[in-house]
């Protein structure tokens, strides 16, 4: 059992090792940007590209290691493991933390490509920062409000349309792509106001994953359902991931194929019902994960609870 203050002092040292390292890492990063603009398409391209992914590992890695060793965080995973760390996958999962992003790479580190998150355009355009996220190539989605797309209509799906053309620059190479599917984190007002059937999880959204199943479908190895769930927590906030409050989390990962039974086949997709078909597919994995959720919190929130409290 931890005291308040010792929390406290925890969760101070986890900020100033995430200040730290951003400083750090940030700096070499953006040092490299220039020179990848300067050397994009060339045959130093690769090389590049490869230092930058082991500078966003080094810095992601670096605070997974002050947190856990901090708070004795268990990152538990369960399922399928047996990955390829150059092979091609569609990563979707339920979105419930800050610390979802570390568990991306707990369960991609020796076993996934780099993994590579949809990003708002605007980010972008945000100065030293959005160059960095340039930098990493990763796919752009470009949303618009409903109020914006009710005064222009023309611009109804051009937000995919943006992270298509995206995607045609992994092609040929290998890649993790990662999907919130949900698009937001969940929380229990979320939930109210989106009017969520789920007990744990909000209402997924099948366009983002049926353009990149649409797209990269055929070189795909594989389509990784990753459940995550923090029993004793089920919506942690950022003070309650540094302060310790959620010591164990779970990433249970599944693997569907595209051959129409495990996941859609690319001949499902190209029909008229293409999205439909990725749409009830994905409700059946929320179905299913919405229950194992329940079952995970009842299993272990309890003697999780009893260890985080005061």
């Amino acid at each position: 059992m931890t005291s308040a203050p010792v929390r406290w002092f925890k969760g101070f040292l986890v900020v100033f090792s995430l200040f730290t390292t951003t400083l750090f890492f940030g700096a070499l990063i953006l040092s490299l940007v220039p020179i990848k603009f300067v050397l994009k398409k060339t045959a130093w391209d690769q090389n590049i590209k490869e230092a930058l992914y082991w500078l966003a590992r080094s810095w992601i890695y670096s605070n997974n290691g002050v947190y856990s060793i901090l708070h004795k965080v268990e990152w538990r995973i369960i399922g399928h493991t047996d990955l390829n760390p150059n092979g091609k996958y569609l990563l979707i999962s339920n979105h419930v933390s800050s610390a979802d992003i570390l568990a991306v790479f707990v369960l991609a580190k020796n076993r996934l490509p780099f993994p590579q998150f949809f990003l708002k355009q605007q980010l972008l355009y945000v100065p030293v920062f959005g160059q960095a996220l340039w930098s990493y190539e990763m796919p752009v989605m470009k949303r618009y409000s409903q109020e914006y797309l009710n005064r222009n209509p023309d611009k109804r799906g051009k937000d995919l349309e943006t992270a298509r053309l995206s995607c045609e620059r992994l092609k040929d190479q290998p890649f993790t792509i990662i999907n919130f599917v949900e698009g937001t984190r969940f929380t229990q007002l979320k939930k109210q106001k989106k009017g969520s059937n789920f007990e744990h999880l909000l209402q997924p959204k099948a366009g983002g994953v049926h353009m990149v199943l649409s797209n990269l479908g055929s070189q795909l190895d594989g389509i990784l359902d990753m459940t995550l769930a923090y029993p004793g927590c089920d919506s942690p906030s950022f003070w309650n991931i540094i302060s310790g409050r959620a010591p164990l989390v779970i990433i249970q990962v599944q693997s569907h194929t595209m051959d129409g039974i495990s996941a859609p086949s690319m001949e499902q997709l190209e029909n008229r019902q293409g999205t439909q078909e990725v749409r009830n597919w994905i409700n059946e994995l929320w179905i299913k994960k919405d229950q194992m959720i329940g079952e995970l919190h009842e299993r272990y929130g309890s003697s999780i609870n009893s260890v985080a409290q005061d």
